[in-house]
């Protein structure tokens, strides 16, 4: 690291910055709170990078892009987002907490650490040994969690136009869920990403039933009963989690609709929540059959037209955009990338320090939002 006077003792410094982030709560369904978090990644780069206009763009993305970029050279730009999905306390066992980290020697916790703190925190510090950037870009996402708008689009549309690019080769590089936690800790290089396509359809028990039958794909994230003042609920608990490693067959709400009689109304999760597991699951009889909504994922490398496809005669919502749902696989491109060769020397150099893994992503980053969103 000598071009960038990094030490080893530096590390504290990005801890630092990791504690701060993680301090500052930045559920994607409080604006306010993601906006503080923003702010004070906005004050780093204000502080440490010269040459760079810092700015948040129209959906409050923040940006540090140099005032000169050379077009004749690559373009590397740096993704993070700054969101988090929400979190209940009371799930979670002490000394654990989402709010208020817990340190060790061998860990940070609390929500939103890896996903993706850890790497708007590497941004922040790179920022403070990187002061002239040059092709550099430095981005952090106002909103990549939950349903709705995904603000990513608005940095795509930047890019080739407001942030010039090289005609042939640039970097986008998403620091999202990258180190595994072993001994030696290992980073993994994500050249494929899952999509996620995520879908809401309305029936009684019975015909949710048949529609999770016939899309035997689809996991079900969220269940919500249209009728009100329903009492006798009675609650059963799940371990929770991100989404994208729980399987359907390891989802409970799968075999309670599956299972459940006609005249049983089901709820969990939320139509804005679809990226965790619903931790609570409750059940109520009725005198009637219940109208519900039925939030389903599909996380695969599937196609926008192959999903569509399989939806045919089906009546359902998009709750994702399909046009920004598909994942990538550019593991073909990557492999004839000088990057390939500098990472595969850097893992033969440092085998005894970390692991080197090349995989996929198995949740749907930035990257597959950017690039599905790209001129």
């Amino acid at each position: 690291m000598k071009n960038t006077g990094i030490t080893p003792a530096d590390y504290e410094t990005y801890l630092t910055h990791l504690r701060r982030l993680v301090s500052l709560p930045s559920v994607f369904s409080n604006p306010d709170d993601v906006l503080k978090g923003i702010q004070y990644c906005k004050e780093i780069f204000e502080k440490n990078l010269s040459g760079c206009r810092i700015y948040t763009d129209s959906k409050n993305n923040l940006l540090a892009v140099p005032e000169e970029i050379d077009s004749r050279k690559p373009v590397v730009i740096l993704s993070a987002h700054i969101d988090t999905v929400d979190a209940d306390p009371s799930e979670w066992i002490p000394p654990y907490h989402p709010w208020k980290y817990y340190e060790d020697d061998k860990e940070i916790v609390a929500r939103g650490v890896s996903d993706c703190k850890a790497g708007v925190a590497c941004e922040l510090f790179l920022s403070g040994h990187i002061p002239s950037p040059a092709n550099l870009v430095y981005t952090v996402t106002f909103k990549e969690e939950g349903a709705g708008e995904k603000t990513s689009v608005a940095i795509a549309e930047q890019l080739g136009s407001v942030i010039p690019l090289h005609p042939e080769e640039n970097y986008l590089i998403v620091l999202e869920n990258t180190v595994r936690i072993e001994e030696p800790p290992v980073l993994s290089v994500f050249t494929k990403e899952r999509g996620n396509f995520v879908i809401e359809v309305r029936g009684t028990m019975g015909e949710l039933r048949d529609i999770l039958l016939q899309l035997d794909r689809w996991n079900p994230a969220a269940v919500i009963p249209e009728g009100e003042d329903i009492t006798g609920w009675r609650g059963i608990r799940q371990n929770g989690g991100h989404f994208c490693g729980f399987s359907r067959e390891e989802n409970l709400l799968t075999k309670i609709i599956l299972e459940a009689p006609p005249l049983t109304t089901v709820r969990a999760g939320s139509r804005e929540n679809f990226g965790t597991v619903p931790v609570l699951i409750e059940t109520a009889e009725t005198e009637f059959e219940q109208v519900h909504s039925l939030i389903l994922s599909l996380r695969s490398f599937d196609s926008v037209g192959s999903v569509a496809d399989e939806l045919k005669g089906f009546r359902f919502r998009e709750l994702k955009s399909f046009r920004i749902s598909p994942g990538f696989n550019s593991e073909i491109e990557f492999k004839k990338l000088k990057l390939s060769g500098l990472l595969e020397s850097f893992r033969l150099k440092y085998r005894e320090e970390m692991g080197l893994d090349y995989s996929y992503n198995t949740g749907t980053s930035d990257g597959s939002i950017i690039c599905n969103s790209l001129r």
